[in-house]
């Protein structure tokens, strides 16, 4: 699955990937020949690529550029879950 981000007017492809390994993701962020290689987060991925354009210390969250206030992007990547757990913590 890929996700577009725009981030300081520039589109970023990042690219989540299985790791057969360990069953978890990865991700790989893109951008005009710049590549922040497998990284297991994925704000290290879009950071990673991002220093290499701008060359500053600029660090973004990765609910930003996921798209986790998006419904469809929830609803797909949700979509074969069976079970969601849900905490609720009363003080």
């Amino acid at each position: 699955m890929f996700i577009n981000c725009c981030l300081n007017n520039k589109n970023f492809a990042i690219a989540v990937l299985n790791n057969k390994k360990t069953n978890k993701p990865n991700f790989r962020c893109l951008y005009d020949g710049k590549d922040s290689e497998n990284q297991q987060m994925v704000s290290a991925t879009v950071n990673n690529t991002y220093k290499q354009i701008f060359n500053n210390k600029t660090e973004y969250s990765a609910i930003i550029f996921m798209g986790f206030d998006n419904e469809i992007i929830i609803h797909e990547l949700l979509s074969d879950v069976l079970f969601i757990p849900i905490f609720i913590r009363i003080d």
